[in-house]
């Protein structure tokens, strides 16, 4: 037999030396970015309601939420434990604010507007999503197996 070589660009001469890739390794790696993109969307189109809102109904608080909510959205295209953090604190947030403000608008003098139900859906997706993924940032970390030294 061959023995193995420490040259990452040559090919295994012996099968043993292939590691297999499990199916759920596989389709996990393949989901990751459409989620994340998929994130990004739901993101971009509460800040464009936002937005919209901000316009329509002339409160500067929902242009506010729309930077803020455009912001986030570009952050969590890069995927790391942070900026999870900061996309599912700022989503549950949004969440009960929007939750409030359509609370408040059911019981005021004016009719609910197209703006409230929308995007608290979208933020409520938008949170199943993150922790959908959050197994891909915290539960599927594998450390590396570094050889103990033996003298």
């Amino acid at each position: 037999m061959h023995p193995p070589s420490d040259n990452p660009f040559q090919t295994p001469g012996v099968l043993e030396q292939v590691h297999p890739v499990s199916q759920g390794e596989r389709l996990s790696e393949d989901e990751m970015p459409g989620m994340v993109a998929l994130g990004w969307m739901f993101f971009l189109f509460a800040a464009t309601i936002h937005a919209m809102a901000s316009l329509y109904l002339r409160q500067p608080w929902f242009g506010l939420a729309a930077l803020c909510s455009m912001g986030i959205g570009f952050a969590i295209l890069y995927p790391s434990a942070l900026t999870w953090g900061i996309g599912l604190g700022y989503a549950c947030l949004m969440t009960v604010i929007m939750l409030g403000y359509s609370i408040v608008t059911a019981m005021g003098q004016r009719p609910p507007t197209i703006f409230e139900m929308p995007p608290l859906v979208l933020y409520i997706l938008i949170i199943a999503l993150l922790v959908q993924t959050s197994r891909h940032y915290y539960f599927d970390r594998v450390e590396c197996e570094h050889p103990s030294e033996s003298s």
